[in-house]
């Protein structure tokens, strides 16, 4: 079965009836923490899970951005980026990066950090399920990287790249946007 024809099928299953099959097989962390939600409700997003991690630095680096820009090269058509994120004081995420991860192929992204530029990424279309939402991100204080990371709740496997799945579904509640 093909990635997108498997994403496709899982992004119709409610992600609580996944996290109770997968709970049932013994995998008890497979769930997301409460605060990684939809930027909107009804989003949807399945994909194999490009993990990646994003921590604060001292200093800004030499080169800003070279190691989240090499980690980007590597994402696959279809996949979900899953970030984990070392703060919640700025946000990690915003149009910026959404655009640049679409082009790369990513379907959406997750992170249990925050977003920025919420309205930009609502208006591109592009799923994003972040932990909280910020207004600025300092330029060059960050280095990201491609590698397996805890997200939320949910542990990863001892290495990126080895069948992970992200099933997301937001609620369809009418609740008040980001």
């Amino acid at each position: 079965m093909s990635v997108e024809s498997l994403a496709g099928r899982l992004g119709r299953l409610h992600t609580a009836l996944l996290c109770d099959v997968l709970d049932g097989l013994g995998f008890r962390d497979s769930a997301l923490g409460m605060d990684i939600r939809p930027m909107e409700p009804g989003q949807r997003l399945a994909g194999p899970a490009f993990t990646m991690r994003c921590e604060p630095m001292e200093r800004p680096a030499a080169v800003p951005y070279q190691h989240l820009l090499a980690a980007f090269r590597d994402i696959t058509p279809g996949s979900v980026v899953v970030m984990r994120c070392g703060d919640q004081v700025s946000a990690m995420w915003g149009e910026l990066l959404s655009a640049a991860a679409r082009v790369r192929g990513a379907t959406g992204a997750v992170m249990d950090g925050a977003v920025r530029d919420v309205e930009q990424i609502l208006e591109m279309g592009f799923p994003v399920f972040p932990g909280a939402s910020r207004l600025w991100i300092p330029p060059g204080a960050r280095r990201w990287w491609s590698t397996a990371a805890r997200c939320g709740a949910v542990r990863p496997p001892s290495t990126r790249g080895t069948g992970s799945w992200a099933t997301l579904w937001g609620p369809s509640s009418s609740r008040p946007r980001w």
